[in-house]
């Protein structure tokens, strides 16, 4: 029941999610290279744009800027793994392990952490709502499905998927550290009730960035 209880809770960012990993899971197994290719191109240019407008806006201190400068590296880091991703035979099955491992991370860090964890129990100064529980639960659970994919993809995956969860939640740390320096809740507001389009893919930069850069 409580399962059903928060699931119900957050049925529209749940709905959100199929619809998006669906138009993902198309794109990287159906459509061809130069199309994915545009597809991350895309992604990759809105965020860009949408850290660009905040930090025009709101960044007065050098701390600020440093964060901002930080996580544009970070940014074209992930999404040039990305591209690289595009052009390797086996790219499209180790984009599906980074959506399943993170997207697991996420799902099962938010549960715990709301179900049993404290909040402010893990770098309240960075993310109040962060809790020890939501972290561990993520990052144990993310763990067993990066296993499950290296058992399958074999080869040097073993050493870098199950670093995966464990960055994902630096992604969103680092994120939530930006915002807060720059004192808003949302890098945008044109996705209802899940910020903007940074608000959703930041756990996956270090992840892409990685797998990106080192397996192929």
């Amino acid at each position: 029941m409580v399962v059903v209880a928060w699931v119900m809770n957050y049925r529209r960012k749940i709905l959100a999610g199929l619809v998006a990993g669906t138009v993902f899971l198309i794109v990287i197994f159906l459509a061809p290279a130069m199309v994915q290719t545009v597809f991350f191109g895309l992604i990759g240019v809105g965020v860009l744009l949408e850290l660009s407008w905040q930090a025009a806006r709101s960044a007065r201190r050098l701390s600020s800027w440093l964060l901002v400068l930080a996580l544009v590296a970070l940014i074209f880091t992930s999404f040039s793994g990305a591209l690289r991703l595009v052009e390797d035979p086996r790219g499209s099955w180790y984009m599906f392990a980074i959506a399943c491992i993170v997207s697991t991370t996420d799902v099962v860090a938010q549960y715990t952490g709301q179900r049993y964890g404290t909040p402010g129990t893990f770098l309240p100064s960075l993310s109040p709502n962060k809790t020890l529980h939501g972290v561990y639960g993520g990052i144990v659970s993310g763990m067993v499905v990066a296993c499950v994919f290296a058992l399958f993809l074999g080869g040097v995956t073993w050493c870098v998927l199950p670093l995966l969860p464990a960055l994902a939640i630096a992604g969103d740390l680092l994120e939530s550290a930006t915002k807060r320096s720059l004192g808003i809740k949302d890098f945008a507001s044109y996705i209802p009730q899940t910020g903007g389009l940074l608000d959703r893919v930041d756990s996956w930069l270090p992840a892409l960035a990685l797998t990106g850069w080192l397996l192929v």
